[in-house]
C-alpha cells in the first residue's frame, strides 16, 4: 500500500557477540516497519521523535546483515472530514511534507547489564542532590548490581565567536562529591531504579542561572555481579537548578526570573 522500502547491508563486528544490539532511529516521518535480516522488528509510527528496537537476537555478529525499512507517508491516514485532519501531532507545520528517514540511524552495542535513564533531582533547599538511576538488564539470568556515582565540575571549552561557539568542545574539572546506591538484584528482562541520596554543602556545587550557566557532570558505574569487565559507565550533564513557582512565577532556585516565548509560526500561537 504504497510504501517506500530501504534496504541497508551492514558488517556488525564479532565482538558484539556478548553485547546487547539495539537499531536506533533519531526520526522517521510517516508510518515505519521495520525487519532485520528476514525478520520483523517492530513499528512506529510518528514525525519527529526518536525509537528504537532491541535486535540482540536477530543480528549476526562478524557477518553482514541486513536491514530493511518501509514508510508509508502520514499523508494517507489523514482524516479529511475534521479540521484538524493530521492524526500525528508534529511540533511544526513542515513536517506535513516531509516522507521517511529524515535523521540519522545507527546500530549501539551495549551492556546488557547496563544504565538506561538518570534522573537528576537537585533539591538545593534541603542540600541533597537525589538521583534515580534506571538499571535495565537484558540477559537471561538475574544480576546484583552496585551503583558508584562521581559529580565533576563540567568546563565548557566552546568558543566565543560566530564560528567556534557552535562546536561541542568540553572537558570534566575536578570530582566533587561521590555517591553510592545499595547493591540489588535485578531479575533477567527486567528494570530496575536505583535512588542516591547525596547531601551536598552549601558551596560545593554552582548552581545555574541564566546569568552564570553552570554545569555539572556525574559518572555512573556500574558493576554486575562484580565480575571484572561487567563494569559500565554512563555520563549526565545536571544545570544544579531547583525549579518552584511562586504563584505563577518561575522560581530557579529562590530567584524570580520571567520567563518570554515566541514563535515563527505565521499565525503564531494559535498555530500551535
Amino acid at each position: 500500500m504504497k510504501m517506500a522500502w530501504m534496504r541497508k547491508t551492514v558488517d556488525v563486528p564479532a565482538d558484539w557477540s556478548r553485547q546487547a544490539v539495539r537499531l536506533y532511529f533519531e526520526a522517521v516521518a510517516g508510518d515505519a516497519e521495520v525487519y532485520v535480516n528476514g525478520q520483523k522488528v517492530g513499528e512506529n509510527f510518528d514525525l519527529m521523535l526518536p525509537f528504537s528496537f532491541d535486535v540482540t537476537d536477530l543480528v549476526k555478529p562478524g557477518q553482514k546483515n541486513e536491514i530493511l525499512v518501509g514508510v508509508r507517508s502520514q499523508w494517507l491516514f489523514e482524516d479529511r472530514s475534521t479540521v484538524g485532519r493530521r492524526i500525528v501531532p508534529g511540533g511544526s507545520m513542515w513536517t506535513n511534507n516531509i516522507n521517511g528517514i529524515w535523521q540519522d540511524v545507527y546500530l549501539l552495542s551495549v551492556p546488557k547489564v547496563r544504565v538506561s535513564d538518570v534522573y537528576v533531582k537537585p533539591l538545593v533547599s534541603k542540600g541533597v542532590l537525589e538521583v534515580d538511576v534506571t538499571v535495565s538488564n537484558s540477559s537471561d539470568k538475574a544480576a546484583t548490581v552496585k551503583l558508584d556515582a562521581d559529580i565533576y565540575k563540567w568546563l565548557n571549552l566552546a568558543g566565543t565567536d560566530v564560528n567556534s561557539a557552535p562546536v561541542p568542545a568540553w572537558e570534566l574539572g575536578g570530582k566533587l562529591l561521590t555517591g553510592k546506591a545499595a547493591a540489588q538484584k535485578v531479575g533477567a528482562g527486567q528494570e530496575r531504579v536505583f535512588t542516591m541520596q547525596i547531601p551536598v554543602k552549601e558551596g560545593a556545587l554552582d548552581l545555574w542561572s541564566p546569568e552564570h550557566p553552570n554545569l555539572n557532570a556525574m559518572l555512573v558505574s556500574v558493576t554486575a555481579d562484580g565480575k571484572e569487565g561487567s563494569n559500565t559507565k554512563y555520563q549526565a550533564a545536571s544545570d544544579g537548578a531547583k525549579w518552584t513557582f511562586d504563584g505563577t512565577r518561575p522560581v530557579p532556585n529562590g530567584k524570580p526570573y520571567p520567563l518570554r516565548g515566541d514563535s515563527w509560526h505565521f499565525m503564531g500561537i494559535p498555530q500551535m
